[in-house]
């Protein structure tokens, strides 16, 4: 036996007879009392996630809750789940199905165990796998072992208990398994947080995801996936709920999945045509703000893949670059169990577009639905990894994995206690076997020993990209689809799923499509326009968020719409001043008001039947920039005659969708048109010309004699008869 051993057992020794000493002098010093007034629980507050075979130690951290004062604990050990998941699952469900107990260990005082300040023991056993320690446990060989805590009176009542899990690992000498993967997909999401009113509100969403990002930060060295929802991220940002920092630390080295700016219905939104620019402008400004908030750009080539997926979608996705798909398996049909009596744990295909399918992999709801078998969050997790080193002793010599979609109420302790269990280990150091002893000078430097081997991992941890990295597909009935060489052996499997049907999005994008136009005008009105348009074209994206209904789309439409209206509000025609033209061609002038504080682009418009307007491009509007308060404007002016002629004047954004003010106003003229003049003048001489040639023939007529009168017509005399 070396020192180092030597010396280990004899500090165990020690500490094992220091604690059976206290437990005496507690069990004569402590009289009974009366029971609790109130329920007695025990919480997990943290457990050693693995233990090694030889020299390590199981830790358990825990608290009691409305512990009576007589009370004392009593330790079990269970033998290994060998059975698979199923007899995990049901040691889980029932306390009585356990199976063979280890010998009892001595009933110890609560009283005698290290407490912290905040209430939390601490109750170390040593571990072997050969010889029975005085405080500790046998564990013969690598699995999965159920461990009991009870909580009793004195008298032996119990009054409360909890089961946990000891997963011992491999001895280093074995030749070592492939670890099984566990890939966790970590979502960030929250409610909407930017209001109509402007303000961004997370809610109590803000103090959840910060403790989130804390454990993330916590367990750098975790490959995992992050899946945020930009508008999220962007509130804890903007909100200071976390620092831009800390989550751009979160993303490092690990894979953020690309996502719309809002979750939306992307079953509905593919099949309407008119969204199509509004689905592209989600995807773009979604990664955007990805890339700002996490320094890091998003990966497209990743979905997932839930009953809200459509086939559409899954042809949308995949004109965007996806190549895998993470599907939550309660939406793909089940296996035969001939040719899959274990839980699938390998990457296959998935059925989707006509002649075409996805690399896929199944997220494991069973893994995430131990969250819902304990409110104690710790507990869960610890449920979690015994599931996964479980799901790894059904095939060890495979390399296969799991894929954790966690869902977005996860609590920060579950997470940290998961993330905990699949930290890598340390390396550990090399030990100087002949190190002189305190006080004696060494003789010559000598090298150091190589360190003892670390037991072989059972778990280790990927990102999805890692998992499709190195999980191979299965094979259809049942076996792998292809060798270790590369060789085919059987065809993939082929999975299908079946989605729900889309919800259908109503008068949506109708509405969407007139709340566009309206901010389109309103961008067109300033020099600045596209980033001045930023917070309107930020309402538009929110109003498609899936989590709204009717009426909260419609409110964020029209908190766009009301601001686009608020500028009509700043521009008028005030009274015009009166305007007589004396000449053909002038000048008429124009007053128009803009009460905002910005310069407006505008478009005028006047129209006249007896004016023209030789400057307009086509003889009517022009393009005018218009000073904050009153402006005059002096435009040319051409009149077709004289008389009072109207006015009409009408302002509109550039594009002429948006109408700003209208007036109607008149205008005299006392100017002739030169063809006016010349009909006057023609007139003129015609008239003048006709009086000369009257004035004539009268002069002409009273200078000549009269004419004589005409004579008298003859009287007929009566008829001679014709001679016959």
């Amino acid at each position: 036996m070396t020192r180092r051993r030597w010396a280990r057992r004899c500090r165990a020794t020690i500490l094992v007879l220091t604690v059976l000493a206290l437990s005496s002098l507690a069990g004569t010093a402590r009289p009974a009392t009366a029971q609790p007034t109130r329920d007695t629980r025990i919480r997990l507050v943290s457990q050693s996630p693995f233990v090694e075979p030889k020299g390590g130690a199981f830790v358990l951290r825990f608290r009691v809750e409305g512990a009576p004062d007589d009370a004392e604990l009593e330790f079990r050990l269970f033998g290994s789940i060998t059975e698979g998941r199923n007899r995990l699952l049901a040691t889980i469900a029932a306390s009585d199905t356990l199976g063979e107990r280890a010998p009892l260990f001595r009933a110890l005082p609560l009283a005698n165990l290290p407490v912290d300040a905040d209430g939390t023991y601490t109750a170390t056993f040593a571990v072997d796998n050969e010889l029975q320690p005085l405080l500790g446990l046998l564990l013969k060989n690598p699995g999965v072992y159920p461990f009991s805590i009870q909580v009793r009176h004195r008298d032996g009542d119990a009054v409360a208990s909890l089961v946990t899990y000891i997963v011992r690992l491999p001895l280093a000498s074995a030749t070592p398994n492939p670890p099984f993967l566990a890939s966790v997909i970590v979502p960030l999401r929250a409610p909407v947080a930017h209001q109509t009113d402007g303000a961004v509100n997370l809610g109590d969403r803000a103090g959840v995801l910060r403790e989130r990002v804390a454990v993330l930060q916590r367990h750098p060295g975790v490959p995992l996936t992050i899946d945020a929802t930009p508008e999220t991220a962007a509130a804890l940002v903007e909100t200071g709920a976390v620092p831009a920092g800390d989550l751009r630390s979160i993303a490092a080295g690990r894979q953020v999945l690309a996502a719309p700016y809002v979750p939306v219905d992307l079953a509905s939104w593919v099949t309407e045509p008119s969204l199509r620019a509004d689905l592209d402008r989600q995807w773009a400004v979604g990664t955007q703000t990805l890339v700002d908030v996490f320094g890091t750009a998003p990966d497209t080539r990743t979905i997932l893949v839930d009953r809200s997926t459509s086939v559409d979608v899954l042809t949308h996705l995949r004109g965007r670059g996806a190549q895998r798909a993470v599907v939550d398996e309660r939406v793909l049909f089940p296996l035969p169990q001939k040719e899959f009596p274990k839980t699938l744990t390998r990457t296959f295909e998935l059925d989707g577009p006509p002649g075409i399918r996805t690399d896929a992999g199944a997220a494991d709801a069973r893994l995430v639905a131990h969250l819902g078998e304990t409110d104690d969050p710790v507990l869960a997790a610890v449920y979690t990894v015994a599931d996964l080193a479980v799901l790894q002793v059904d095939q060890p010599a495979l390399t296969r994995g799991a894929l954790l979609r966690l869902p977005d109420d996860v609590p920060a302790a579950y997470l940290d206690a998961l993330l905990t269990a699949l930290t890598p280990a340390p390396a550990p150091a090399p030990v100087d076997a002949t190190a002189p002893e305190e006080g004696t000078a060494p003789e010559s430097a000598t090298p150091a020993t190589p360190a003892t081997p670390a037991a072989p991992r059972v778990l280790a941890a990927a990102t999805v990209d890692g998992y499709f990295g190195v999980v191979e597909p299965a094979g259809e009935k049942g076996g792998a689809a292809f060798s270790a060489t590369g060789n085919r052996l059987e065809n993939t499997l082929v999975r299908v799923y079946l989605p729900d049907p889309p919800a259908g999005l109503g008068q949506y994008p109708k509405k969407l499509a007139q709340a566009h136009a309206s901010v389109a005008s309103y961008r067109s009105l300033f020099a600045d326009g596209p980033s001045r348009a930023t917070k309107l074209d930020q309402l538009l994206l929110l109003s498609g968020a899936a989590g709204f209904d009717e009426r909260r789309k419609q409110d964020h439409l029209d908190a766009a719409v009301g601001q686009v209206e608020a500028i009509r509000t700043r521009v008028s025609f005030p009274d015009q001043p009166a305007v007589t033209l004396t000449a053909t061609e002038g000048r008429m002038p124009l007053a128009v008001d803009n009460n905002g504080p910005d310069e407006l682009q505008v478009r005028l418009t006047l129209s006249s039947d007896k004016l023209e307007f030789p400057d307009a491009p086509d003889g009517r509007s022009r393009l005018l920039t218009l000073a904050p308060g009153p402006n005059r404007l002096d435009l040319p002016v051409r009149a077709k005659g004289s008389g009072v002629f109207q006015v009409d004047a009408t302002l509109t954004s550039p594009d002429g969708s948006l109408p700003l003010a209208t007036t109607k106003f008149e205008m005299r003229s006392t100017a002739v048109s030169g063809w006016g003049l010349a009909i006057s003048i023609g007139a003129g001489v015609f008239l003048a010309l006709w009086w000369a040639r009257h004035i004539l023939q009268e002069w002409r007529a009273r200078s000549e004699p009269p004419p004589a009168p005409p004579a008298p017509p003859a009287v007929p005399t009566e008829r001679e008869p014709v001679p016959v």
